[in-house]
């Protein structure tokens, strides 16, 4: 699950535009499917800078505020 976990929560650090919407479905699946696995890597090493570093790119395929946000929640929402 550890291996899983680091690599399905470090998608975050993809450059290319056009995979961001099916990256933001992968990640959700896998977190619903597996809540166990945000305790299955170090959370402040290997998701959250990349996850923020992410968040406040330009660079991805959604650049309004409200598009983040309504695919930021659901993900954080499985972390509880």
């Amino acid at each position: 699950m550890q291996a899983a976990a680091a690599l399905v929560l470090g998608a975050f650090q993809e450059q290319h535009a056009g995979a961001h919407p099916n990256m933001w479905e992968m990640v959700l699946a896998f977190v619903k499917a597996y809540p166990s696995a945000w305790h299955a890597v170090d959370m402040r090493k290997a998701v959250l800078p990349r996850l923020l570093a992410f968040l406040r790119s330009h660079t991805t395929a959604c650049t309004n505020t409200v598009c983040l946000a309504c695919r930021a929640i659901p993900m954080l929402s499985y972390s509880v």
